[in-house]
Parts: C-alpha cells; sequence; structure tokens
C-alpha cells in the first residue's frame, strides 16, 4: 500500500485547491531554496540603477508559488518596501498608467527630509503618464469607430468620443501652462530623489501572460520608460513563449529583441524534482484512498501501474491536482 505523508491541508470538501503556496513551509518541491536565494540577491542590490528580473516558465509551472516564497523571505528581513502590481485586475491603458503610478505611489518612503519632495514629483509625473494613457486610449477609439461604416448613432457615439478626446487636449494644455517643466526634466529631478532612498524599491508584477497582447505590449513599455529610475527593482512573472508571440503581433515578429531590450536578468523557473512531484501525487492518492473501503491491495501489480503507465502523467503539480479531484470526485459519487 502507497504509504501515508505529509499534511494534505489544501483539501476542501474532499477536494484539492489549485492555488499557489504562500509560504516556503508549504513547500513540496524543493523551491524554497531558489527562492531564498534570489531573496538575497535582491535585498543585496546596492546599485543606484534599476533592475528588471524576468520570472519566466510556463503555465502551471510555479511561477506565482516562488514569488510568494520570494517575498516571504524579503519581508522577514530586508525591510525592502514591495508592492505587487496586477494589471490583469483592469481594463483600459489610462487605468493601467494610473494604477500602475498609484501602486510605486503606495510604498515611497513617507518619512525623511527628502520624502515630500519625492512624492509630489512622482504625482506631478504620474499626471503625465495617467494623461497619455487617457489620451492614447481615447484616440484608439475615437479611430476604430470611424472606421466602421453604417448606422447614424455610431456618428453619435464618435462625436462624443471626439469630445472626450478634445477635453483631455485642453487637460493636457492646462496641466503643461500650470508646470512648464519638460517631461525629461520632471524625470532628471526624480531620478535623484529615488537615488537619494535608503533601499531600493520592489515591483512585483505578476500574471502578464494573462493579458490581451495590447496590455503585454503596455506593461513593458510602461517597465520601460521607468526602468532609468534608481533603486527601483522590478520582479516580472510571466511565460516567455506567450509574451514573445504578443509582442510579435505589435512588433513585426520582434518580440524576443523587444523583451530582452527591458528584461536584464531573465531567470527560468527551476524544473521540478520529479521524484517530489511523484511524491505529492502519491500523497494525493493516499488522500481520495483512505474514504474507500479496505481492500486487498496488489502490491506488485500496483507498482508495475504505477512506474509503467500512471507517473509519466504526472510532470508538474496541475497535473496532480487535475488528477486528485475528477478522482475524488468519483469517490464521494
Amino acid at each position: 500500500m502507497i504509504t501515508e505523508t505529509e499534511n494534505h491541508s489544501l483539501f476542501s470538501g474532499g477536494f484539492l485547491a489549485d492555488r499557489p503556496k504562500d509560504a516556503p513551509d508549504q513547500d513540496c518541491l524543493g523551491r524554497a531554496g531558489f527562492a531564498e536565494n534570489l531573496a538575497l540577491k535582491i535585498a543585496a542590490w546596492k546599485q543606484k540603477d534599476s533592475l528588471v528580473i524576468g520570472l519566466e516558465g510556463a503555465w502551471g509551472s510555479g511561477k506565482s508559488t516562488i514569488k510568494n516564497f520570494i517575498l516571504h523571505y524579503l519581508g522577514k528581513e530586508s525591510g525592502i518596501a514591495t508592492v505587487e502590481f496586477n494589471p490583469w485586475q483592469f481594463s483600459g491603458d489610462d487605468r493601467l498608467f494610473e494604477e500602475f503610478a498609484g501602486a510605486i505611489a503606495s510604498v515611497l518612503p513617507s518619512t525623511g527630509p527628502e520624502a515630500a519632495k519625492r512624492k509630489r514629483l512622482w504625482a506631478k509625473y504620474s499626471s503625465y503618464l495617467a494623461f497619455g494613457g487617457k489620451f492614447a486610449g481615447t484616440l484608439k477609439l475615437a479611430a476604430s469607430i470611424s472606421a466602421i461604416p453604417g448606422a447614424t448613432f455610431i456618428l453619435d457615439v464618435a462625436t462624443k468620443t471626439l469630445d472626450a478626446l478634445a477635453k483631455l487636449v485642453k487637460q493636457g494644455a492646462e496641466t503643461i501652462e500650470i508646470d512648464p517643466k519638460s517631461l525629461q526634466s520632471i524625470k532628471g529631478k526624480l531620478s535623484d530623489a529615488f537615488r537619494k532612498l535608503d533601499r531600493p524599491v520592489l515591483v512585483v508584477i505578476d500574471d502578464i501572460d494573462r493579458l490581451t497582447d495590447e496590455e503585454v505590449a503596455l506593461i513593458f513599455r510602461l517597465v520601460k520608460a521607468n526602468a532609468d529610475f534608481p533603486n527601483l527593482v522590478y520582479l516580472l512573472i510571466y511565460d516567455r513563449q506567450y509574451v514573445e508571440e504578443s509582442l510579435n503581433n505589435i512588433t513585426s515578429s520582434k518580440g524576443s529583441e523587444f523583451l530582452q531590450k527591458i528584461v536584464q536578468m531573465p531567470i527560468p523557473v527551476p524544473a521540478p524534482q520529479i521524484q517530489r512531484v511523484h511524491q505529492e501525487a502519491l500523497n494525493c492518492l493516499n488522500r481520495i484512498l483512505s474514504v474507500l473501503p479496505k481492500i486487498n491491495w496488489d502490491k506488485e501489480r500496483w507498482a508495475n501501474l504505477w512506474v509503467r503507465g500512471l507517473s509519466h502523467y504526472f510532470s508538474d503539480l496541475r497535473r496532480v491536482y487535475r488528477y486528485a479531484n475528477s478522482c475524488a470526485g468519483g469517490a464521494d459519487a
């Protein structure tokens, strides 16, 4: 019979929740050490330049779990200001610009001689980003509407869209009139302010591979536009193949080159130790079999079934959990 090992706290009502692990004590694939090592490197970053790290892996490879482990280790000792930005929660260029800027503003130090100045400069810089996003989004909508033939109501919608565009242009002109400094000048002052931070600010952007092609490109443009600020470290988490294909669609098939220009340190998610994946599969099967009536177990036959057939299906935890849930449903029935 399979040996009963480890706890199964993730089971709920007979099913297993396929979600990222929260802390290293839940590690079942031996990746806590990898996450701790990367966390230490981030904490030790003392350069006065920005750093863009790409944690790359296919769907189901455990990227979000590793991210949670990294944040756990950073939160224990480093004191690094960390913010998680989830772009898939927002829709539209202007929302992405606004939320991105707001996320960084939320973790900038609020005390110290430079704090007020730094936040004021970031707010001013963010207003340019937000306006640019709204302008681009409205212009895109106006262009798409004007290209549609027929239906009188479309003219009304187009008129309202163009009115909104005109208001945005006026708002932009008023903003520039109030503060005539160029965007580049503001970025220069902001760079000086960021350079005086005692510790870097870590910006984590997960689930980039859930976005549309246009949104993927926007996220990387945002990072590129802000990647020259000192003491900013980005941890981008994505499926490289998906992101490259998304960027290919809007960069004349140069997605890989575009990505290389932005991500300075691409780090592939380590392949799981297959023995650990198989052990987790056996643990799940134990849980399911424990609720069935006792039967005579042919150990030799089971070993042949497992080694020659069933074990090859379980290459990652997502497959383990999907199989376990389908079995648990059948057992409960």
